[in-house]
């Protein structure tokens, strides 16, 4: 299986009408268009305005396979191209292996893509350029052929398929073995939309990462090529109107290098000014991220993402009156100002890029963990762990604006969750005495039971509010680790290392900061990963009376600066619940230092009142038809239960027909077929493999 089940699809399709009520098809695609298809047709109309497509092939007989680069780079890749160095990882550093990779390119794009081996002439051609072919590639091949190719991020649509138990490889460069996999699980959501008419797979695409993105939220996996061994790229590009209409609150904290080791400190302190030496002139008229970065490529002071990010953060983002603070090394301050001045360049000093700054303390002060970020200059967001450590270390004015009131969540009953859960409320209840008594919790239960469902409705219930940003879901696999989760060092383009965070980490320092709410991580699947190596020393830490500062350990990592190991402790306000499917057999069993520090619940199919009310009243099916199906489930899970082999963790859940959308009348019984041939017949025959035939009239009982 290579792409997503009908039940699946109905489930994403619900959530996608939601966020885009006003999306009817490709033709009407209202606010969506917006969102993700725009920007896209743009790079394209962008591409076939410049004449590239004709002076390419001159441009590489001519040898000019470098000019061929920073051409498409003016393209303007918005929010596409992010991968680690993507140019000279996929195209070289010389007019040679750029003219090499570019003649593999043009082969390829001459013809229609026909199967894998459609890319052996640009995957040879990088192979012969001593480059790399990853996936950000198949970017280029979709300029040229948006008919046969998609824009990729790999690391997200990845992490999406997993989600979806559909196999796609990890950490594996583009080739002729894994790009028909990632093809197919992408293009396979097509015939699921041909009811809205798409164009081309740029469509089908969109789609699709929309829905990875919210799946999985904003950190569920970047556009990053997570097999890259370098720094961030130099043409990573962001939706230039968003970010150039978007106002910057005053008042704001940020924290900036004055050079290596804060030797230029001295100089700013005495003459009233902090500065950045990129020579690329004047910034105050490049008006966009894309021109400061076309302008760093034209020099050897840079180009990365962090570079572009600086500069423009510098010239653009910083208002008078906010604070500054000077940082040496990753842990350290040694004073702090007031801007005092608009964005200004001095062309004949060696750091012509000023701001005048009042500087009001020159007092060094250690920052505890964790480490200040490695860029030049960073913001201290409001929710940052540091944000109130520093305004403590200094004694800010308490008269210093405070976080901005976020929008108000939306409120969450006891009465909703009743209604999205099934469940009868005594059984609701006691889950949530569960949490609120342990604070971490695994709901265990048979396929369909919406084991993460109910994970986030408990969370929200348990908040009171629809808080979607105080709840973040990871899903486990064998291949997760504790440098995934908590912290480990990654390659730098230096050929250092840089300490990382993890998602638990992040997440514990948010709620940190936050006291007065509660937090939930949802871990998937939790039971598929090796918890002991995922955990490692947090193992003691997750238990509910051993949270808070009072009881840190040392990470197995330091922070970077330190000899000592960071002392890092769980918040009293995070709670962990953790889903489990008790059908799958060939995982191992949780170990008992999990057991003892998890209360394990057990869900069960819902097929009672509140389902049948649901399914009558909500989506509109037959009285008699829900009467009968429900009918036919029990008996079928009776029979499973009865199953010495299988037993009660291998029942059918209501998930499975529970419709995603309102189904016209007389296509219920339709509705039905795909669900049992799709999904429940497969599981039947997985369930039996040695008695088809047993599973076969099992399926068709549900449609008798």
């Amino acid at each position: 299986m290579t792409s997503v089940s009908a039940a699946q699809w109905q489930e994403l399709r619900e959530r996608f009408l939601l966020r885009y009520p006003d999306f009817i098809d490709f033709s009407q695609p209202g606010r969506f268009a917006e969102n993700e298809l725009n920007y896209k047709r743009g790079i394209l109309q962008r591409f076939e305005e410049s004449g590239l497509r004709q002076r390419i092939p001159e441009m590489v007989a001519e040898g000019k396979g470098q000019e061929v680069i920073k051409a498409l780079v003016r393209v303007k890749f918005e929010n596409l191209i992010t991968a680690f160095h993507f140019w000279s990882i996929q195209f070289g550093r010389t007019d040679e292996q750029a003219c090499t990779v570019l003649r593999g390119l043009l082969e390829t794009v001459a013809v229609p893509y026909t199967g894998p081996e459609t890319l052996r002439p640009l995957l040879d051609a990088t192979e012969a350029a001593g480059t790399k072919a990853d996936w950000d590639v198949l970017k280029i091949l979709w300029l040229f052929r948006p008919q046969d190719y998609f824009p990729v991020g790999i690391s997200k649509m990845r992490a999406f398929a997993w989600k979806l138990d559909v196999p796609l490889a990890g950490k594996k460069r583009l080739s002729m073995e894994h790009y028909p996999p990632l093809r197919d699980f992408v293009l396979g959501f097509g015939p699921f939309m041909e009811a809205w008419k798409p164009q081309d797979p740029t469509d089908i695409q969109s789609v699709v990462w929309d829905m990875a993105y919210h799946e999985l939220g904003q950190d569920g996996g970047n556009d990053d090529d997570d097999d890259q061994e370098e720094e961030p790229a130099a043409v990573s590009v962001v939706k230039e109107a968003a970010v150039e209409q978007h106002a910057t609150p005053k008042g704001r904290m940020w924290v900036i290098a004055a050079g290596r080791q804060a030797q230029f400190w001295d100089e700013w302190r005495k003459e009233g000014y902090m500065a950045l030496g990129w020579q690329i002139g004047d910034v105050s008229v490049m008006k966009s991220k894309q021109a400061i970065l076309e302008a760093l490529l034209e020099t050897e002071d840079g180009g990365g993402q962090n570079d572009v990010s600086t500069i423009h953060q510098f010239a653009r983002e910083i208002q008078p009156g906010d604070r500054v603070f000077v940082k040496q090394g990753r842990s350290r301050l040694v004073g702090w100002g007031i801007v005092e001045s608009a964005y200004r360049y001095e062309a004949d000093a060696d750091y012509p890029h000023r701001r005048s700054v009042k500087w009001v303390s020159h007092e060094v002060r250690a920052l505890p963990p964790p480490a200040l970020a490695m860029k030049t200059l960073s913001p201290i967001p409001r929710h940052h762990a540091h944000y109130q450590t520093i305004r403590r270390l200094y004694q800010i004015d308490a008269a210093d604006p405070g976080p901005q009131v976020a929008a108000k969540a939306a409120p969450y009953t006891r009465e909703e969750a009743l209604r999205d859960l099934f469940m009868p409320g005594a059984e609701m209840d006691q889950i949530l005495a569960q949490l609120k008594r342990r604070k971490n919790v695994v709901l265990q239960g048979p396929p369909g039971v919406g084991k993460t469902f109910v994970a986030k409705r408990l969370a929200f219930l348990m908040m009171g509010e629809r808080a979607a940003e105080r709840v973040k879901m990871v899903q486990f696999h064998q291949s997760y680790s504790y440098e995934d989760f908590i912290q480990g060092f990654r390659p730098c383009a230096d050929g250092g290392f840089r300490l990382h965070f993890g998602h638990f980490y992040e997440f514990c320092k948010t709620a940190e900061a936050d006291a007065g709410n509660d937090y939930f991580f949802i871990i998937d699947e939790i039971n598929r990963g090796n918890l002991s190596k995922i955990f490692g020393e947090l193992m003691m830490l997750l238990e509910h009376d051993k949270r808070g500062p009072e009881f840190s350990v040392g990470l197995a990592y330091s922070n970077g600066e330190a000899e000592e190991a960071e002392e890092f402790s769980v918040p009293a306000n995070v709670h962990v619940i953790g889903t489990m499917n008790t059908a799958d057999k060939s995982l191992a069993l949780v170990d008992f230092a999990m057991r003892r520090r998890f209360a394990f619940v057990s869900l069960r199919p819902q097929f009672g009142e509140a389902y049948q009310r649901w399914m009558t009243e909500v989506r509109g099916a037959p009285a008699a038809f829900v009467t009968r199906l429900v009918s036919r489930v029990k008996s079928l899970n009776e029979e499973i239960a009865a199953d010495r082999q299988l037993g009660p963790g291998c029942c059918l859940g209501h998930s499975f027909f529970t419709p995603g959308h309102a189904v016209r009348p007389e296509e219920w019984q339709a509705w039905l077929g795909d669900v049992v041939r799709g999904e429940v017949e497969p599981l039947l025959l997985e369930y039996w493999p040695e008695d088809a035939s047993h599973a076969e009239l099992a399926a068709a009982a549900l449609l008798a």
